[in-house]
Protein backbone atom coordinates (compact mmCIF):
# COMPACT_ATOMS: atom_id res chain seq x y z
CA UNK A 1 0.00 0.00 0.00
CA UNK A 2 2.56 2.46 0.84
CA UNK A 3 4.48 1.61 -2.50
CA UNK A 4 1.45 2.50 -4.19
CA UNK A 5 0.49 5.71 -2.65
CA UNK A 6 4.22 6.57 -3.10
CA UNK A 7 3.90 6.24 -6.43
CA UNK A 8 0.88 8.09 -6.83
CA UNK A 9 2.25 10.88 -5.07
CA UNK A 10 5.73 10.59 -7.93
CA UNK A 11 2.98 10.67 -10.46
CA UNK A 12 1.13 13.86 -9.53
CA UNK A 13 3.96 15.58 -8.87
CA UNK A 14 5.41 14.94 -12.29
CA UNK A 15 2.22 16.27 -13.76
CA UNK A 16 2.11 19.23 -12.12
CA UNK A 17 6.41 19.73 -12.67
CA UNK A 18 6.06 18.61 -16.50
CA UNK A 19 2.90 17.67 -17.74
CA UNK A 20 3.77 13.65 -18.01
CA UNK A 21 5.55 11.25 -15.70
CA UNK A 22 6.81 7.82 -17.63
CA UNK A 23 6.87 5.13 -15.01
CA UNK A 24 9.76 2.64 -16.09
CA UNK A 25 9.47 0.16 -13.74
CA UNK A 26 7.23 -2.83 -15.47
CA UNK A 27 3.68 -2.82 -14.02
CA UNK A 28 1.18 -5.65 -14.77
CA UNK A 29 -2.23 -4.43 -16.59
CA UNK A 30 -4.10 -4.73 -13.34
CA UNK A 31 -1.47 -2.57 -11.19
CA UNK A 32 -1.97 -0.09 -13.96
CA UNK A 33 -5.36 -0.01 -13.91
CA UNK A 34 -5.58 -0.05 -10.03
CA UNK A 35 -3.14 2.80 -10.08
CA UNK A 36 -5.22 4.73 -12.66
CA UNK A 37 -8.37 4.72 -10.41
CA UNK A 38 -6.12 5.94 -7.66
CA UNK A 39 -5.71 8.99 -10.23
CA UNK A 40 -9.42 9.89 -10.83
CA UNK A 41 -12.47 8.20 -12.69
CA UNK A 42 -11.99 6.10 -15.80
CA UNK A 43 -13.88 6.92 -18.46
CA UNK A 44 -12.73 5.56 -21.30
CA UNK A 45 -10.45 2.37 -22.54
CA UNK A 46 -9.09 1.51 -25.60
CA UNK A 47 -6.55 -1.19 -27.08
CA UNK A 48 -4.23 1.09 -29.17
CA UNK A 49 -3.44 -0.48 -32.39
CA UNK A 50 -3.30 -1.16 -36.28
CA UNK A 51 -6.43 -2.25 -37.72
CA UNK A 52 -6.67 -3.00 -41.54
CA UNK A 53 -8.86 -0.40 -42.85
CA UNK A 54 -9.17 2.04 -39.79
CA UNK A 55 -10.32 5.55 -40.41
CA UNK A 56 -8.58 7.01 -36.81
CA UNK A 57 -5.03 7.94 -36.69
CA UNK A 58 -3.83 5.98 -34.07
CA UNK A 59 -4.88 2.53 -35.76
CA UNK A 60 -2.97 3.57 -39.31
CA UNK A 61 0.64 3.22 -39.52
CA UNK A 62 1.20 7.03 -40.86
CA UNK A 63 2.13 9.22 -38.28
CA UNK A 64 -0.29 10.54 -35.76
CA UNK A 65 -0.48 14.59 -35.39
CA UNK A 66 0.15 16.34 -32.00
CA UNK A 67 -2.97 16.93 -30.49
CA UNK A 68 -5.23 16.38 -27.38
CA UNK A 69 -7.82 13.73 -26.69
CA UNK A 70 -11.33 15.06 -25.87
CA UNK A 71 -11.71 17.92 -23.38
CA UNK A 72 -13.15 16.55 -20.76
CA UNK A 73 -10.33 14.08 -20.09
CA UNK A 74 -7.73 15.81 -17.73
CA UNK A 75 -5.08 12.71 -17.67
CA UNK A 76 -4.49 9.89 -20.19
CA UNK A 77 -2.81 6.58 -19.56
CA UNK A 78 -0.85 4.29 -21.61
CA UNK A 79 0.42 0.99 -20.64
CA UNK A 80 2.38 -0.93 -22.85
CA UNK A 81 1.65 -3.82 -23.68
CA UNK A 82 4.07 -4.74 -26.78
CA UNK A 83 6.39 -2.24 -28.65
CA UNK A 84 7.19 -1.47 -32.19
CA UNK A 85 10.11 -3.50 -33.18
CA UNK A 86 11.99 -0.33 -34.71
CA UNK A 87 10.24 2.58 -32.84
CA UNK A 88 6.79 3.74 -32.16
CA UNK A 89 8.04 6.22 -29.94
CA UNK A 90 5.42 8.71 -28.43
CA UNK A 91 6.26 12.14 -29.10
CA UNK A 92 4.84 15.19 -26.45
CA UNK A 93 4.90 18.75 -26.32
CA UNK A 94 4.27 20.53 -23.54
CA UNK A 95 2.60 23.99 -24.52
CA UNK A 96 2.33 25.88 -21.00
CA UNK A 97 6.02 27.62 -22.02
CA UNK A 98 4.41 28.17 -25.70
CA UNK A 99 1.68 29.74 -23.72
CA UNK A 100 3.28 31.98 -21.86
CA UNK A 101 5.45 33.25 -24.66
CA UNK A 102 2.33 34.27 -26.92
CA UNK A 103 1.93 37.39 -28.34
CA UNK A 104 -0.85 38.85 -25.57
CA UNK A 105 -3.54 39.80 -28.04
CA UNK A 106 -3.72 36.42 -30.04
CA UNK A 107 -3.48 34.57 -26.15
CA UNK A 108 -6.70 36.89 -25.88
CA UNK A 109 -8.71 36.63 -29.38
CA UNK A 110 -8.08 32.38 -28.62
CA UNK A 111 -10.65 32.58 -25.68
CA UNK A 112 -12.94 33.18 -28.15
CA UNK A 113 -12.40 30.12 -30.19
CA UNK A 114 -14.57 27.21 -29.81
CA UNK A 115 -14.07 24.21 -31.54
CA UNK A 116 -16.11 20.61 -32.24
CA UNK A 117 -15.36 17.73 -30.35
CA UNK A 118 -17.15 14.09 -30.61
CA UNK A 119 -18.67 13.89 -26.67
CA UNK A 120 -16.97 11.39 -24.10
CA UNK A 121 -19.33 8.17 -24.98
CA UNK A 122 -18.01 8.78 -28.99
CA UNK A 123 -20.51 9.71 -31.97
CA UNK A 124 -20.37 13.18 -34.28
CA UNK A 125 -18.61 16.42 -32.88
CA UNK A 126 -21.93 17.70 -31.59
CA UNK A 127 -20.47 19.61 -28.58
CA UNK A 128 -18.36 23.38 -28.90
CA UNK A 129 -15.36 23.63 -26.50
CA UNK A 130 -13.03 26.86 -25.72
CA UNK A 131 -9.87 26.33 -27.06
CA UNK A 132 -8.47 28.08 -24.05
CA UNK A 133 -10.03 27.88 -21.04
CA UNK A 134 -9.24 29.10 -17.22
CA UNK A 135 -9.11 26.45 -14.51
CA UNK A 136 -7.72 26.12 -10.88
CA UNK A 137 -4.53 25.20 -12.03
CA UNK A 138 -4.17 27.85 -14.87
CA UNK A 139 -5.25 27.27 -18.03
CA UNK A 140 -6.29 24.35 -19.66
CA UNK A 141 -5.76 23.58 -23.68
CA UNK A 142 -7.96 21.85 -26.41
CA UNK A 143 -6.26 21.77 -29.79
CA UNK A 144 -6.65 18.54 -32.61
CA UNK A 145 -5.13 20.21 -35.93
CA UNK A 146 -8.27 17.86 -37.43
CA UNK A 147 -10.88 19.57 -35.45
CA UNK A 148 -12.75 22.43 -37.28
CA UNK A 149 -13.56 25.67 -35.45
CA UNK A 150 -17.43 26.15 -34.48
CA UNK A 151 -17.74 29.47 -35.76
CA UNK A 152 -17.37 30.94 -39.20
CA UNK A 153 -16.26 34.54 -37.56
CA UNK A 154 -13.27 35.45 -39.68
CA UNK A 155 -11.43 36.53 -36.91
CA UNK A 156 -12.03 33.40 -34.99
CA UNK A 157 -10.51 31.88 -38.12
CA UNK A 158 -7.80 34.12 -38.52
CA UNK A 159 -6.40 33.31 -34.44
CA UNK A 160 -7.02 29.78 -34.90
CA UNK A 161 -4.55 29.73 -38.10
CA UNK A 162 -2.13 32.33 -36.62
CA UNK A 163 -2.31 29.90 -33.37
CA UNK A 164 -1.64 26.35 -35.32
CA UNK A 165 1.49 27.82 -37.39
CA UNK A 166 2.84 29.60 -34.36
CA UNK A 167 2.55 25.97 -32.51
CA UNK A 168 3.56 24.05 -35.50
CA UNK A 169 6.79 25.85 -35.36
CA UNK A 170 7.37 24.97 -32.04
CA UNK A 171 6.79 21.65 -31.79
CA UNK A 172 10.12 21.11 -34.01
CA UNK A 173 12.14 22.69 -31.67
CA UNK A 174 10.86 21.59 -28.32
CA UNK A 175 8.83 18.19 -28.70
CA UNK A 176 9.97 15.23 -26.39
CA UNK A 177 10.11 11.70 -27.35
CA UNK A 178 9.26 8.92 -25.33
CA UNK A 179 9.90 5.11 -26.06
CA UNK A 180 7.94 2.92 -23.98
CA UNK A 181 8.75 -0.63 -23.02
CA UNK A 182 6.63 -3.58 -22.53
CA UNK A 183 5.19 -3.03 -19.11
CA UNK A 184 6.22 0.34 -19.02
CA UNK A 185 3.49 3.42 -18.01
CA UNK A 186 2.75 6.78 -19.54
CA UNK A 187 0.67 9.60 -18.23
CA UNK A 188 0.04 13.39 -19.29
CA UNK A 189 -2.26 16.07 -18.88
CA UNK A 190 -4.70 16.16 -21.34
CA UNK A 191 -5.00 19.65 -20.48
CA UNK A 192 -1.50 20.68 -21.22
CA UNK A 193 -0.10 17.95 -22.96
CA UNK A 194 -0.32 17.33 -26.83
CA UNK A 195 0.50 13.68 -27.70
CA UNK A 196 1.53 11.37 -31.30
CA UNK A 197 3.84 9.31 -32.95
CA UNK A 198 5.40 8.81 -36.06
CA UNK A 199 4.82 6.62 -38.63
CA UNK A 200 5.46 2.84 -38.11
CA UNK A 201 5.49 -0.48 -40.32
CA UNK A 202 2.16 -1.31 -41.76
CA UNK A 203 3.28 -4.56 -39.76
CA UNK A 204 3.74 -3.49 -36.67
CA UNK A 205 2.85 -4.87 -33.45
CA UNK A 206 2.50 -1.97 -31.02
CA UNK A 207 0.18 -2.52 -28.67
CA UNK A 208 -0.76 0.48 -26.39
CA UNK A 209 -3.56 0.04 -23.57
CA UNK A 210 -4.90 4.06 -23.08
CA UNK A 211 -7.13 4.79 -20.28
CA UNK A 212 -9.17 8.34 -20.11
CA UNK A 213 -9.22 9.70 -16.42
CA UNK A 214 -11.45 12.44 -15.70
Amino acid sequence: MLAAELLRSRIDAGIREAGFVHVQESRSCEEYVALSNALGEIVGRERIALRPGAHAYVAKPGPVPLHTDQPEVELIGWRCERQDEEDGASVLFDTQPFLERLDQELHAALRDVHLLTPPLEGGPPTMRWPLLRRTGNGEALFCSPWVRAESPVAAHVNALEKFREQLSRAIQHASTRIRMAPGDILFVDNRRVLHGRGAIAPTSRRVLQRVWIR
